[in-house]
């Protein structure tokens, strides 16, 4: 705990004598001069700094402690340290850091499947081979690249052959814009003839009994599904519409949400002909 002490003095020579002792220790007290005991001259004003320095403690520089590889403890300089990784703090030296990467490449080599090369074998030396032994040799690098010719000349062979059989098998499969055409239209006239002559039978049998026929009428008694049922709406009104210009004094078409046919003729009367109904 720090404590507080007033020293008086007579004379500057008691001053002098009694802080002399205290240059070379460190001052643990703190010493105040009051002005009525000193008045300011300038030699007093000279002491009084003079004490004031030596109570001061003297600060040192603080050193520094030097930055290390953090793999290899090495000190870290301008020498063994990259400037990008010095910029990030990274510490770690050259050394370290390049092994670093040489093990993550071979490990990222491993794991995608790339194969290694292979040392190479030494070529053997022919130097001390005989004549016969050279001729032998010949023989079979001969033996060698004939099989090669021929297993090339039956593999375009091969091909060749699968060639023209691709040809013949897409010159069947291929048609003509008109083939396709003609046989599309072979295959959807039986239906829309079987969807006519559906569709004229009610009509016909509805003129017949009520001697009136009636678009609503006709696709009830067909059951038609729902994804037909606007074709064949038109197939009924395009009968009812020729059976009345066929023969408009026997029949007549009225128009409306549901257009009707009303036959003015006896009852019993029948439709006309469908191919004549159709032509119209």
């Amino acid at each position: 705990m720090p404590v507080k002490v007033q020293f008086e003095f007579g004379t500057l020579e008691e001053f002098y004598d009694f802080f002399e002792t205290l240059k070379g220790n460190e001052p643990k007290t703190k010493v105040t001069i009051s002005e009525d005991t000193a008045s300011a001259t300038p030699e007093w004003e000279a002491a009084k700094e003079e004490v004031l320095t030596a109570s001061k403690p003297v600060s040192k520089p603080r050193k520094l402690a030097p930055i290390r590889c953090r793999t290899c403890g090495v000190e870290l300089n301008s020498d063994n340290w990259y400037a990008s990784m010095k910029k990030k703090n990274a510490r770690q030296c050259k050394s370290c850091w390049n092994d670093y990467l040489k093990k993550r490449k071979a490990k990222k080599g491993k794991a995608s499947g790339k194969k290694t090369k292979k040392p190479t074998k030494p070529k053997k030396s022919t130097s001390g081979w005989t004549p016969e032994k050279r001729a032998a040799a010949a023989e079979r690098m001969k033996a060698r690249h004939a099989a090669k010719k021929k297993d090339k000349s039956s593999k375009s062979a091969r091909q060749a052959s699968n060639d023209r059989l691709r040809k013949k098998v897409s010159k069947k499969a291929k048609k003509s814009p008109k083939q396709k055409k003609t046989a599309s239209k072979q295959k959807k006239e039986p239906t829309l003839n079987l969807k006519f002559e559906s569709a004229y039978a009610v009509v016909n049998s509805q003129i017949y009994e009520n001697s009136q026929a009636s678009v609503k009428s006709v696709i009830e008694a067909l059951v038609v599904p729902d994804d037909e049922r606007e074709m064949m709406e038109g197939i009924v009104l395009k009968l009812l519409r020729g059976a009345a210009a066929h023969s408009p004094n026997l029949f007549g078409v009225g128009e409306g949400k549901n257009p009707t046919l009303l036959c003015f003729g006896p009852p019993g009367t029948s439709l006309p002909p469908l191919d004549q109904i159709r032509a119209q």
